[in-house]
């Protein structure tokens, strides 16, 4: 009978260097506040002076369903750009444009939305906006012909899914909070899981509009934005419940030890080798589905790069930190 193994010289090799590493994760969680704290306060004040790129289901538009041959997304963009720009610029109209462009479908197919004349009572404006499209688009030889489906989202409805999206989030974090509490039977774990879930949710929003303008593609605010922010708030506690496993483990082990923090910094690292495969896994996927899932996925899968990122940071700097400050406060 021989003895069955599931690793090779190299996996096992690592595994080893990972289970040996003894990194004093407590005892630092001060710098760890103060790094996210940082880059949510930069969130924060972009938010209020920038502000974030909503999709058409956030603030209402126009969708389209076109086909334009040999051309692609970047030259799409800029030629609606300065077409609906010129039109509004002709018409008087102030309020400015936001315009997107994305591949749909088979080759050669774009799914275009904009929010020119969205807010207009003109019974005229969806010819108007139809015309403003097929005049930005001619040097591609495009015309009326070329729109396979047109699709409105008012404003009213673009609020109603915004309010929705909104409590789809709240009610996610609440779940996760009661789950916790009733898998570890104490508020600080609860607490920890919670905090970390709100961080990374934060972190997300904060890159999403420090990084609006500055990256190569668009990052956008839209259904797709928030089904990423809920698979992060999902995979972040999965990582944190891990995590907590193992402290409650050391805790119960050791629970005659009056000095709790040696303990609990030992269980994070023995879940180290653990998290990391896992993570680096994971992103490993996200990273190819970034590269080659072209230009509609770039915003969904850079959220979820971001989120798993920083939810695998947070599971270990943050929730099992704050756990630790609510133990010292009101006792473990």
């Amino acid at each position: 009978n021989r003895e069955t193994t599931f690793y090779s010289n190299f996996s096992k090799a690592i595994s080893i260097k990972l289970n040996a590493i003894n990194w004093d994760f407590i005892t630092k969680r001060k710098i760890f506040y103060i790094v996210s704290g940082l880059i949510i306060a930069a969130g924060v004040v972009s938010l209020a002076t920038k502000g974030l790129s909503t999709g058409v289901e956030f603030k209402g538009g126009w969708s389209y369903v076109v086909e334009i041959e040999d051309a692609n997304v970047a030259d799409i963009r800029t030629a609606l750009n300065d077409g609906i720009k010129a039109v509004s610029e002709k018409n008087n109209i102030t309020e400015d444009a936001t315009n997107e462009v994305k591949t749909y479908g088979a080759g050669g197919q774009y799914k275009i939305t904009t929010t020119y004349l969205i807010n207009s009572s003109d019974s005229s404006a969806a010819s108007q906006v139809e015309d403003a499209l097929v005049s930005s688009l001619k040097s591609f030889d495009f015309a009326k012909e070329d729109i396979l489906s047109i699709n409105k989202v008012g404003p009213t409805i673009a609020k109603d899914i915004k309010v929705r999206s909104g409590w789809a989030i709240a009610f996610a974090i609440i779940g996760m909070f009661l789950y916790i509490l009733v898998r570890f039977r104490n508020v600080g774990f609860s607490l920890g899981a919670t905090v970390a879930i709100f961080h990374d949710v934060l972190i997300v929003f904060s890159l999403y509009s420090i990084l609006w303008g500055l990256l190569p593609f668009e990052l956008s605010i839209d259904q797709a934005f928030i089904a990423a922010i809920l698979t992060v708030v999902g995979y972040s506690i999965n990582d944190t419940v891990v995590v907590f496993d193992r402290v409650r483990e050391f805790l119960g082990i050791n629970k005659h030890e009056k000095d709790f923090v040696p303990i609990i910094n030992r269980a994070i690292n023995t879940t180290l080798s653990r998290t990391l495969i896992t993570s680096l896994t994971t992103l490993l996927v996200i990273l190819i589905l970034f590269i080659f899932g072209g230009e509609g996925l770039k915003g969904f899968t850079f959220a979820l790069l971001v989120g798993v990122a920083v939810g695998t940071y947070s599971s270990v700097c943050i929730a099992t930190p704050v756990l630790v400050d609510y133990m010292k406060k009101f006792g473990k």
